[in-house]
Parts: C-alpha cells; structure tokens; sequence
C-alpha cells in the first residue's frame, strides 16, 4: 500500500494530527502515513486472494449463500450472518474434507487484552455457529494468523485462552496455498517507494516549500 495514494477524509485542519504538530504540511503526512498502515490489512486480503494457488478460491462470499458441504473451498472474506447477534466478518475461510477453519489474519503481532479478547469472542462465537450447521460434521479450527510473525515466542497476545489458536504466516500460507514469498516481495516494493515518498515530502516541510 503507497502512502501517496492515500487520500484521508476531512479537513487536515480539524484532525488530531494538527493539533498535535500544529503544522499543516506535517499533519498532513502524518494522516497519510497513519491511512496507509491501517489500509495495510486490507490489502493482504487482497494479495492473499490474488497469490492463492487453492483450486477453489473464492471471495466476499455470505455464509447464508455459501454450500457449506463442499469439502474444498478457501474463501477470503466470509460473512458470518449470526441470527441473534452481531454479524462477524471472517478474513478467511477454508473448507477441507476433514476440517474446517476459520482465520483471522493480522499483519502485526502485538495486541492488548480488550483486541486478544475480542478476537477470541468472534472466534467462537463463528466456530459454534458452524459446528451445527456442517453437514459433514468436521470439526472446526480457529486460528489467529500472525503474517509477519517467525517466532511465536516474540508476539505479544495477551490472553493465554488464545495461544493454541495462533499461528504463523508461512503455516497459514502452506495449508491454503498460498505465495507468501511473493506477496512479501510485492510489500517490500511498496516499502521502498513509500520511504522515498517520506523523504520528499519531509524535505520539503523541512525546506518550507
């Protein structure tokens, strides 16, 4: 994801980042940077679904529309419609013969009580939905994908009810089929450029253009 692409809503003078700085051009970069890294997670989403090798991949699919009896199926973004709460958007789906799991997938590895909490609530909420209403009766699986993550021992989760749901990026990538090695040279690229955009821009705030 490139910083210069993003274009953030409202007035630059009215943010946080003005009042913090009290300099426009330096909120400004600021907001974009701050866009950029929250659109990241998007945008593995995308990737994922692009660099999937998985025979059946689907996208954007509602649970309610979905056959849940294929017994081969990765779906990136999965609505769970819940009948009495909420609805949970999972990042991932996927559908074998002997299981099922369901994903959250994080670009980072470093998250508080409340953020570990809730994601294990969703979790499980999702994993009963599915438990009685799989007509193959597989067992279901939550996992907590840690993309960036190479050593599990360095994350910082802090509720020790979710430890056995995380899992590494490269353990998630091989069991649905996925190139992460290309999708980590694609972010790559986009570091370079977006390092490049940083420089520019901070000189000319330095520079008063």
């Amino acid at each position: 994801m490139l910083i210069e692409d993003r274009k953030p809503k409202g007035d630059v003078k009215d943010s946080s980042y003005m009042r913090v700085c009290g300099n426009e051009q330096i909120a400004d970069l600021m907001r974009k940077y701050h866009s950029t890294s929250i659109a990241n997670g998007l945008e593995l989403e995308r990737l994922i679904f692009k660099f999937s090798k998985h025979p059946n991949t689907l996208r954007g699919q509602k649970l309610s529309d979905f056959d849940l009896s294929q017994k081969d199926a990765f779906v990136v973004q999965m609505k769970i419609d819940l009948a009495t709460s909420k609805n949970i958007a999972l990042d991932c789906f996927l559908a074998t013969p002997n299981e099922i799991y369901v994903f959250e997938v994080k670009d980072g590895m470093n998250f508080c009580t409340k953020g570990s909490e809730g994601e294990i609530s969703s979790l499980k909420k999702t994993v009963s939905f599915l438990r009685g209403r799989d007509p193959l009766s597989r067992p279901v699986i939550p996992k907590i994908v840690f993309w960036n993550c190479e050593d599990l021992s360095s994350a910082s989760f802090k509720c020790k009810e979710g430890t056995p749901m995380l899992m590494l990026g490269r353990e998630f990538a091989r069991l649905v089929g996925i190139d992460k090695i290309k999708i980590d040279e694609l972010r790559l690229l986009d570091q370079e450029a977006n390092e490049k955009f940083f420089k520019a821009d901070a000189k000319k705030i330095l520079e008063g253009v």
